[in-house]
C-alpha cells in the first residue's frame, strides 16, 4: 500500500560560510535515520541558496535548514 501525502524531512543545524555553503551539519531531528545531514545539506545548498538572494548570512551564523522530501 503507497503512503500517498506522507513526507519525509530532516532538520539540520549548520554554520554557514560567507559563500553561503553550509558546513559542520547536525541533525537536530528526522522521519528517517538514513538521512545524512551533511550530504543532504552540501546536496542542496545550491537551492538553498537560490532561495535567498542577497540574503546571504555571514560566517558562523547558525541556521536551521528544513528539507521536505515527497515519497
Amino acid at each position: 500500500m503507497e503512503r500517498k501525502g506522507i513526507q519525509d524531512y530532516v532538520v539540520v543545524d549548520c554554520n554557514i560560510d560567507v559563500k553561503g555553503v553550509p558546513q559542520d551539519c547536525k541533525t537536530v531531528s528526522t522521519t528517517n535515520v538514513g538521512f545524512n545531514a551533511a550530504t543532504l545539506a552540501a546536496a542542496t545548498h545550491r537551492r538553498f541558496r537560490a532561495n535567498v538572494p542577497g540574503a546571504l548570512p555571514v560566517s558562523h551564523n547558525i541556521f536551521t535548514l528544513e528539507f521536505r522530501i515527497g515519497r
